[in-house]
């Protein structure tokens, strides 16, 4: 029965862990992060609305600050220093197509364990959007929402 009842308790503790939070602000370029939510929390230093999400900016305490959010719709990372083959190699993204480029910057897609949910992009499931910009590399979970 102690068996039973331990097993519970390691099974509970791990369903508390928002699965879409584990890791993935352990890359140290990341500078900034932005998690969109239809839940409102305090302790962002900038938050802008848009219909019923909030588009929370976070520049530091990453993992901390996710864990304020009971449901999220969408991660983006912003990263001032990392290639795009760093990136893929820190977060395990395989399965990578590049994408149309969006205002001349080239637009990548995969799949990474690091996030859980994911949508179709050119009829193959993906989890991560790229955008390579000149002088920055932005990330989105399941894909950037917040523009660049």
């Amino acid at each position: 029965m102690k068996r039973l009842l331990a097993f519970f308790v390691v099974v509970l503790g791990l369903t508390a862990i928002h699965p879409s939070r584990a890791g993935i602000f352990d890359c140290q370029q990341l500078s900034q992060a932005c998690i969109i939510a239809q839940q409102q929390v305090d302790g962002a230093e900038r938050v802008v609305k848009n219909g019923n999400q909030y588009f929370y900016y976070v520049s530091s305490n990453f993992a901390a600050f996710a864990q304020r959010f009971s449901q999220i719709d969408g991660i983006v990372l912003y990263f001032d220093s990392l290639s795009l083959e760093q990136f893929f190699e820190a977060y395990g993204v395989h399965n990578r197509f590049e994408g149309h480029s969006i205002d001349g910057c080239p637009v990548y897609y995969g799949y990474t364990a690091a996030y859980p949910d994911s949508v179709s992009v050119q009829a193959k499931m993906v989890n991560v959007q790229i955008i390579k910009k000149p002088d920055c590399l932005i990330a989105g979970f399941p894909v950037v929402l917040t523009g660049f």
